[in-house]
């Protein structure tokens, strides 16, 4: 029997490196014949918004969510594969949604950029620091592309 993953991250449009491999990596699952499940963080377009606050951006949250969620109550996860943000306010974001994960007792893998996140910690106040320190512990494993 397949396995049934939960994918949460965005893809193209803007095209980058992250974007690019959260659509590779769910081809490749649904490839090996998974159950593909995806909660799509499409705050940008572009990037020139990428990082960048906007009423459009604030509007979607409750409803991206709400969406993950909807697919944990509904569905019963192997795992969860994010793919988290190392830009403020993103991050913030992030860690909602990986708290929601760590509430329902969600399984989940967190996939960065090595650097991103090593600039992350080392510029940020004790808040980031904790937040980053509490969703790596919490995780079941990091895909960390160097």
């Amino acid at each position: 029997m397949p396995n049934k993953y939960l994918v949460v991250g965005q893809k193209p449009p803007p095209v980058h490196g992250s974007n690019l491999m959260f659509s590779f990596f769910t081809e490749t699952l649904n490839k090996l014949k998974h159950k593909v499940f995806v909660v799509e963080k499409d705050f940008s377009f572009d990037q020139k918004n990428i990082g960048k606050l906007s009423f459009r951006k604030i509007v979607k949250i409750p409803y991206i969510a709400l969406n993950l969620i909807r697919q944990i109550y509904f569905e019963k996860f192997d795992l969860c594969f994010y793919f988290i943000s190392i830009k403020k306010p993103s991050f913030y974001f992030d860690v909602l949604l990986l708290t929601i994960l760590y509430l329902t007792k969600t399984k989940y893998i967190i996939y960065l950029h090595a650097i991103g996140i090593n600039k992350l910690s080392k510029k940020s106040g004790l808040l980031t620091k904790f937040l980053t320190n509490f969703t790596m512990k919490n995780s079941s494993g990091v895909i960390i592309v160097p």
